[in-house]
């Protein structure tokens, strides 16, 4: 058969190395997916138990509480109250055959994608297979590409995006199915992160440039993102009562990241929020824009790439489709400083920065290439020959970068998981009258969930009154107290023993276990 124009320009500009080189990548993916066996932190072990729940026909439910803003009535919990749910229902489509494959394969789609976005954006052939090339040396995103989680999904989702994109600034008035596409992928970023719905804004912003035709585009990226977010929306109706889930304002009122845990949540009201102090108030922002722009520069920069990145997008300034780009990453960084500066600090700008990752990359081909010519022609260099070594020594220290990175976070993934199950069997055989009783209050309930098939409640944020009220209304039978334990209950960790309430069980590698005992000492 033979093959369309299309496909063969494509294959034409593409290198046989970069295709090699991919088959390489893939293989390590596989290796890390293998390596994996256990969720590695709290969101990976939330999306994958809410995505086996929805597999076995249980519908969209939590088997544990892991906050308490919307003051839930027990257990099961309706998903999706703080978290959106696509991670969840693309762990729960691959269950079968084992989540993890499931995001290995997106991530495996990572590096054509960037390097159709270096395509889709003008940028050279060679330019484009530096994209790619660099996109497999993810850098602190590698140990993360096959996780149950936002990562891989927004890598692909936002591919396609900043592949669309200049396409329909340039043919604004006409095509508008990359519009309505355009808002397809922003519903999909939004049913992976809540700060999708600043991908909206920024793609009806661009949908109102660029001449005649703006009431068609905007219908079109509103179309497109209603027809995703419907049957979100229809089920928030039907558990709720409303579009969006209660309690999330109130994370808005954070003093503190361990707030999100506090219970009763009733307390995060804006009187307090404003009683901390405005000094207060803004060192805390101050700080999360310290480490927010740590994570510009090392993660999404990859340290190295960084100038590289700002050459062409300096080059590139006038694209209409470039200023959507920078004015989105600059609110999505507010957003993450400003309103949410303790979960964007703690991680939310590391995960949101996914979605602009394949155009950082392919931004990061061209400015190489443009320094390269630049520095070639000033010095005289062969730049064939430039290319190769400065071009391969850079691609080097990036590969050794990744490597050094993924290993010091994939090396303990599985520890957390290996410790709730031997926390597990001493609970067993220390109260094994309570060990189906009813859930226990840990650091990571997903977790245990995953590990024991148990119900759990998190530890949560308040003191020894908090812990008390919270094992009475939702019927928790003990305490699993972790050296990550909340502030309030630190003198139980350093002298362990009876409490009232509470009875001592004893401890086990890495945890202390008691008993809820209402009356007790």
């Amino acid at each position: 058969m033979r093959r369309s124009a299309a496909t063969s320009r494509f294959a034409a500009h593409r290198p046989a190395w970069l295709t090699g080189a991919w088959l390489l990548w893939l293989g390590a993916l596989a290796a890390l997916a293998i390596w994996q066996r256990a969720p590695g932190y709290m969101d990976e072990a939330y999306y994958w138990v809410v995505g086996r729940a929805w597999a076995a026909g249980q519908g969209l439910v939590e088997p544990f509480l892991w906050n308490y803003l919307d003051d839930p009535v027990g257990l099961p919990h309706p998903a999706g109250a703080y978290w959106q749910p696509l991670p969840a229902l693309l762990a729960g489509l691959f269950h079968r055959v084992g989540a993890r494959w499931g995001f290995v394969l997106l991530a495996a789609a990572v590096p054509w994608l960037t390097w159709g976005v270096a395509r889709a954006w003008g940028l050279g052939g060679t330019g484009s297979a530096w994209a790619g090339l660099w996109a497999m040396a993810a850098g602190f995103y590698l140990a993360y590409l096959p996780a149950v989680d936002g990562f891989a999904p927004l890598l692909v989702l936002g591919g396609l995006y900043w592949a669309l994109l200049p396409g329909a600034c340039r043919d604004a008035g006409r095509g508008a199915w990359r519009w309505a596409a355009l808002g397809a992928l922003a519903a999909g970023v939004h049913l992976t992160r809540a700060e999708g719905v600043l991908w909206l804004l920024a793609t009806l912003a661009a949908a109102l440039g660029g001449g005649p035709g703006r009431m068609r585009r905007l219908t079109a990226v509103l179309l497109g993102y209603a027809a995703l977010m419907a049957p979100w929306w229809a089920r928030n109706l039907q558990v709720w009562g409303r579009l969006w889930p209660p309690g999330q304002s109130r994370a808005l009122w954070l003093t503190e990241y361990n707030d999100l845990f506090r219970y009763p949540a009733a307390r995060l009201t804006p009187q307090r929020w404003l009683a901390q102090g405005w000094g207060k108030i803004l060192r805390d922002r101050a700080w999360a824009l310290g480490l927010n722009l740590q994570t510009t520069l090392a993660v999404h920069g990859g340290i190295v790439l960084l100038p590289f990145v700002l050459l062409a997008g300096w080059r590139a300034r006038q694209q209409p489709a470039l200023r959507v780009a920078v004015g989105l990453y600059l609110a999505v960084l507010g957003l993450m400083t400003v309103v949410f500066p303790f979960a964007g600090a703690r991680g939310g700008w590391f995960h949101a920065g996914a979605g602009f990752q394949p155009l950082l990359w392919a931004l990061a081909g061209e400015g190489f290439e443009t320094g390269l010519t630049w520095a070639a022609r000033r010095r005289g260099w062969h730049r064939p020959s430039a290319r190769r070594v400065l071009g391969g020594g850079l691609t080097l220290l990036l590969l050794a970068m990744t490597a050094a990175l993924t290993w010091g976070r994939v090396q303990h993934w599985n520890a957390d998981a290996d410790r709730y199950a031997t926390a597990w069997r001493a609970w067993q055989q220390l109260a094994p009258q309570n060990a189906q009783a009813g859930p226990v209050l840990v650091v990571n309930p997903p977790l245990w969930v995953w590990v024991t098939g148990e119900p759990a409640l998190v530890t949560p944020t308040g003191g020894p009154g908090a812990l008390t009220a919270v094992a009475q209304r939702y019927g928790a039978v003990g305490l699993v107290l972790e050296a990550n334990h909340p502030p309030g209950l630190a003198a139980w960790w350093v002298e362990p023993g009876p409490r009232p309430n509470w009875r001592y069980l004893g401890a086990a590698p890495g945890v202390q276990l008691y008993a809820f005992a209402l009356g007790s000492r």
